[in-house]
């Protein structure tokens, strides 16, 4: 009789049973050496490994055996990974690849070397975090979901308590974008059960249901991971879960705190609020988007949703349907909006009136109630505030919209209807002034955009400038766009840049990671200058005393003055270079000369001796004093400077010469 395939995998994830029999040391995928177990998370073992390619340290977490053994389940779990190495933040955990032999895989991800917040909220009094607490991390983790939703088009799937790791620098890192979600779905799919109540928690009633994805999943789940720190528990955690998932509204939290029996500091009410809205059951009830959350926390009014309820890949595989208008609004949208509009204040067309019967020969008599109808409701859309429109082009094009539905039902030469129509054509006509207006100043705010658009872009291209400081620059041109809040009716062209600027930042927060400073340089090698390479060990000692001496004008040098490149005028180079934004490189090359302003000529001919000189005498010249280490003496002999230096005799000059005094 076979075995139950969902009670052996079941036996087989308890047993933490792969094909591979893992241990510390065992050198896997001919690269990755095992040092330690982390734990299990996301359907899968965690093991510390070091990358033997790379010498870093990296997670790995292996697939259960019946997934890494479906040709099915492994595509996907491939087509995850890809996704999840587009993610570039520094509150995103860093995947780095999968790995796969002998139907045994592994994820290759950043080593986190922390505690995720649900092993820390266990560590807390009472088990609950205050708000003021968490605060910084969700600050960050609203910033991680933010750059993945709106930069990379990924939605995580899987926000919990568990996924979010905080490092000992004490950085929030979501870990698991895609990962484990889908591990639990291909498991569900083969082993033909479902995966454990606790996934539900964190679920979406759409994601429950199998929708496809959507940011607003991940919102309801931020509801619920803030709903669990705060409380110990999450919304639902009891009973037939799914069925309140879909029916029943959670307490506050506060006064689930209280049924806990958990004392603490008072909840802010934005918290509650907030923590609600993102546990609405509907899209269109759930904060629109990240910033929303973020506004609502600090107690200001947040948007709701936009009641957009297709995924996000289908949204965006219908932009551009439509005659593009009103900010990514179809022509056909905004003609909608006017009619709308129109049936919204109450418009009596005369069509829609029952006809008029009388003697033959006799005009029947003129539809005043139209008539009256039209010029009530011209002078209630007069008095709309301009702010419900995108922009005057909007608000023109829909009164041109009205009049030409006044028009088509006027009585031709009618006084009374002429003056209706002459009231709404001066609306119209101021509403082109201002549409001429808002076209003029947009033009010239992009203009002003772009300038510093390419001012950032030829300041990221600056070799003397390091990760950090090239992120500044498109950080401060990403600022700048955000206040301008350009009307896109009018122009577009600044969402490519800001999109451009987006990745860039992606970028340099990739470069950061791994961007360090280089390691210690012997003796004169620090020198990176082109026209130095043909100097002589004591001449380049002369530069290394004069960057020494303008390191030590700036605060960052406390050492001697004495051409050497030791430990610490190696880390007071670094240091400043790192204040100027420069590459950490503890290099001197061209930028440091320029931006130090050090003396860059070549020293007077130099020798380098260890015996002092007391004096001059035979063919030598004193000057007056001696000198010891590196001496930077010029040449007295009556020799000329070019023929010692021919003859390679500057060492024995200088021996000579010490020779003399003594």
């Amino acid at each position: 009789m076979q075995s139950d395939p969902s009670a052996l995998f079941q036996k087989n994830l308890n047993d933490d049973v792969t094909k591979i029999g893992l241990a510390p040391g065992l050198l896997l995928f001919e690269r990755f050496r095992t040092v330690r177990f982390l734990g299990r998370g996301g359907m899968g073992m965690v093991w510390l490994a070091k990358d033997e390619r790379t010498g870093r340290d990296v997670a790995m977490k292996f697939m259960p055996d019946i997934v890494a053994g479906n040709a099915t389940a492994l595509q996907d779990m491939r087509r995850e990974t890809r996704n999840g190495m587009k993610l570039s933040h520094q509150n995103v955990v860093t995947m780095f690849g999968i790995v796969e032999e002998n139907e045994s895989a592994a994820i290759i991800m950043e080593f986190v070397n922390g505690k995720n917040m649900d092993v820390m909220r266990r560590n807390q009094p009472g088990q609950v975090f205050e708000a003021a607490q968490i605060e910084p991390y969700v600050l960050q983790l609203l910033d991680a979901l933010e750059y993945a939703h709106e930069v990379a088009n990924i939605v995580h799937r899987d926000i919990k308590p568990a996924n979010l790791m905080v490092d000992d620098h004490d950085v929030m890192k979501v870990a698991d974008f895609g990962i484990a979600r889908n591990l639990k779905d291909s498991v569900s799919r083969i082993s033909m059960k479902f995966n454990g109540a606790g996934a539900l928690a964190y679920m979406s009633p759409q994601q429950m249901m199998g929708e496809n994805p959507t940011p607003s999943d991940d919102i309801y789940a931020i509801g619920a991971t803030l709903y669990e720190l705060i409380t110990g528990r999450p919304p639902f955690h009891t009973g037939d879960i799914a069925t309140q998932l879909e029916s029943r509204v959670p307490a506050r939290m506060s006064e689930r705190r209280q049924e806990f029996g958990i004392r603490g500091a008072p909840i802010p009410e934005a918290w509650e609020t907030v923590v609600a809205a993102c546990l609405e059951k509907q899209l269109t009830d759930r904060p629109a988007g990240i910033e929303a959350i973020r506004q609502g926390l600090r107690g200001q009014k947040f948007k709701r949703g936009s009641g957009q309820t297709t995924s996000r890949r289908s949204a965006l595989s219908k932009k551009g349907t439509g005659l593009a208008f009103a900010g990514g609004t179809s022509m056909a949208k905004l003609v909608a909006a006017a009619a709308i509009l129109i049936s919204g204040y109450g418009w009596h067309l005369a069509s829609q009136q029952p006809p008029v019967i009388g003697p033959p020969g006799v005009s029947p008599p003129i539809p005043t109630v139209d008539l009256e109808t039209c010029r009530k409701n011209v002078a209630d859309f007069k008095n709309t505030a301009p702010e419900e429109f995108t922009s005057a082009r909007a608000r023109k094009f829909i009164w041109d919209e009205v009049i030409k539905t006044i028009k088509s039902k006027a009585v031709a030469g009618d006084p009374a209807w002429e003056a209706v129509i002459s009231d709404a054509q001066q609306q119209a006509n101021k509403a082109g002034d201002e549409e001429y207006a808002e076209a003029a100043t947009a033009k010239l705010v992009y203009s002003r955009l772009f300038e510093n658009f390419s001012t950032a872009k030829t300041k990221a291209t600056r070799p003397d400038l390091n990760a950090s400081g090239k992120m500044q620059a498109w950080e401060g041109f990403l600022k700048e766009l955000k206040l301008a809040d350009i009307k896109t009716d009018y122009i577009k062209a600044h969402l490519g840049l800001e999109s451009e600027a987006k990745l860039e930042v992606s970028k340099c927060q990739s470069m950061m990671i791994s961007e360090t400073a280089a390691t210690y340089a012997i003796g004169t090698a620090v020198i990176e200058v082109e026209k130095m390479s043909d100097w002589n060990a004591a001449e380049k000692k002369e530069i290394i005393k004069r960057v020494q001496t303008e390191l030590k004008k700036t605060g960052t040098y406390s050492g001697p003055v004495d051409g050497e490149q030791g430990p610490l005028f190696h880390d007071a180079l670094v240091a400043w270079q790192k204040r100027q934004q420069m590459p950490a490189s503890a290099r001197i090359d061209d930028h440091v000369i320029t931006r130090l302003g050090v003396d860059a000529t070549r020293p007077q001919q130099v020798v380098a001796t260890n015996r002092p000189s007391s004096g001059g005498g035979g063919g030598g010249k004193s000057n007056g004093g001696g000198y010891s280490g590196v001496a930077a003496r010029p040449a007295s002999s009556g020799i000329p400077e070019n023929i010692i230096r021919w003859a390679g005799a500057a060492g024995a000059l200088g021996n000579a010469r010490a020779a003399w005094g003594r």
